[in-house]
């Protein structure tokens, strides 16, 4: 019961995920408000799509943008501490031109140029691409048993 149930969380986090891309590295605006920061992100995330990656994208296209994690106060410098930016697309076809297209990135200026973008992978897809590379390099999976808080 308990297995079937963690299978259909996994199949939504699968179809929530195929349209999602994570962009790393991308600066975080200084404005005040979140409203404003947030209109800023969704601006330069299509002006990056539109410009420089040259795919045809209107702000209808985009489902949610935003930023993961807490976003920090006290540091202000943007290009160490900026958080990762999550784009969802309304079709998977919009994502998949912005990801072939990422080639282009090498030419781009040197704002876009350091960016990092990547699938947005669900819990498990993640830990079986870690076991995947893991393999590859030649390292041991290593497996945890009991409680390991005791140590």
């Amino acid at each position: 019961m308990k297995q079937k149930q963690t299978q259909q969380k996994f199949e939504i986090e699968k179809t929530d995920a195929s349209n999602n891309i994570v962009i790393y590295r991308l600066h975080e605006s200084d404005a005040q408000t979140a409203e404003d920061r947030k209109k800023q992100d969704i601006e330069t995330c299509l002006d990056l799509i539109r410009n420089t990656l040259e795919v045809d994208c209107r702000v209808e296209d985009l489902k949610q943008v935003f930023r993961l994690g807490q976003r920090n106060r006290e540091n202000n410098d943007r290009q160490t501490n900026s958080r990762p930016i999550l784009i969802e697309f309304r079709s998977y076809a919009t994502k998949n031109q912005v990801m072939e297209s990422l080639y282009k990135l090498k030419n781009a200026n040197a704002h876009f140029q350091q960016l990092s973008v990547t699938h947005n992978m669900t819990k498990m897809k993640d830990l079986k691409s870690r076991k995947k590379s893991r393999k590859q390099n030649g390292r041991k999976e290593r497996k945890r048993r009991g409680n390991t808080s005791g140590r």
